[in-house]
């Protein structure tokens, strides 16, 4: 019950700050700056041949390429999502939905972290996850898409408590 309180919570958060328009990838925020950048990224290794190292692409920085995570695109989404490009639109990216999934990891996660240190009553729930999801560190983020997975830390550190508990 916890994480569908957070997931709902979360959610909230995403429809408060983002339109829909920018979660499906549209919008002036994607032509320009490092989000036009990290278009660029994905769309030219998306449409490249496969090279190795794996993120590595001739199509940028040709002709002897440069690996995508220089670009900031997401480099793992880009490796999963690679081998369905011709079904996805020409147009199609992920750096909106990566917004939102980062939103509602944040709020999962910050209800594994609390949990981990026993902490299991519904205050403390709420106060975790409203924490976690307007932290300046992950709401000033628009525009380094690729710096938002802070969940990723929460998660660690509930790993880590756990741990210490045995």
């Amino acid at each position: 019950m916890a994480y569908l309180l957070a997931l709902t919570m979360a959610v909230g958060m995403i429809l408060h700050l983002y339109p829909i328009s920018f979660l499906t990838g549209h919008g002036a925020y994607f032509q320009g700056g490092d989000a036009a950048t990290n278009l660029a990224g994905w769309w030219f290794f998306r449409k490249d041949d496969w090279y190795f190292p794996l993120l590595h692409s001739v199509r940028i920085n040709a002709p002897e390429g440069t690996s995508i995570a220089f670009t900031d695109s997401i480099p793992l989404l880009a490796l999963l999502l690679k081998p369905f490009h011709p079904l996805l639109p020409d147009e199609f990216h992920y750096f909106g939905l990566w917004h939102a999934f980062c939103y509602l990891l944040q709020a999962c996660a910050a209800v594994f972290l609390i949990r981990s240190l026993n902490i299991r009553h519904l205050s403390g729930t709420l106060l975790a996850v409203v924490f976690a999801l307007t932290w300046p560190a992950l709401t000033h983020r628009l525009g380094h898409t690729a710096l938002m997975t802070h969940g990723l830390l929460l998660i660690a550190l509930g790993i880590y408590f756990r741990g210490s508990q045995q």
